[in-house]
């Protein structure tokens, strides 16, 4: 899906029928001069943003070597934060400062980290964690439009719908349960 993919998801729920014909039908130049369509745009952005800080974040694994016991903060490009460190495909302790990220002993490690969200322009492709979609972001949106656009009873409103949809959600990770083993 693409940044316009949630504008226009988010155009229809306000039923914005001239922002959403503006996207899908309108010229790549409207996004600029149009104040309306630049709005939705910023609004899908920080929609992204929010649902990528809010538990649904981008992972990113990747292969470094410490040396002297730390790894380069340049090993790990675009990091938000580090959620873990292992060697031999065991966990490691680990500490993060401004020198880099300190560990039990030189050698290779895999890096798992969040990635920072970045400001995307229309056609970019949006990457959100496993349990966001385009109608969770499109609430977001909605939401965010609307409160630029000084409508804050109806964002309080999408407000709720996204919040509805992200407990469901997370409920469904915490609600798994192994199955019984008889013995």
């Amino acid at each position: 899906m693409t940044l316009k993919d949630i504008a226009v998801a988010a155009a229809v729920i306000l039923q914005a029928d001239d922002i959403e014909y503006a996207l899908t039908e309108g010229d790549k130049t409207d996004f600029e001069k149009d104040g309306d369509l630049k709005c939705m745009l910023c609004s899908a952005n920080l929609a992204v943003k929010e649902a990528c800080a809010d538990g649904f974040p981008i992972l990113r694994e990747v292969e470094a070597v410490a040396e002297n016991k730390r790894i380069p903060l340049s090993a790990v490009p675009n990091a938000d934060s580090i959620k873990s460190v292992v060697r031999s495909n065991k966990r490691c302790s680990f500490c993060v400062d401004n020198r880099g990220i300190s560990v039990p002993r030189d050698g290779r490690y895999t890096v798992v980290y969040s990635e920072a969200p970045r400001d995307l322009s229309a056609d970019d492709e949006v990457t959100v964690g496993v349990f966001g979609d385009k109608s969770m972001l499109a609430y977001l949106t909605a939401r965010d439009y609307c409160l630029m656009t000084g409508r804050t009873d109806e964002a309080a409103i999408w407000d709720q719908r996204y919040v509805a949809e992200s407990e469901k959600r997370r409920l469904k990770v915490r609600a798994y349960l192994p199955a019984r083993e008889w013995r």
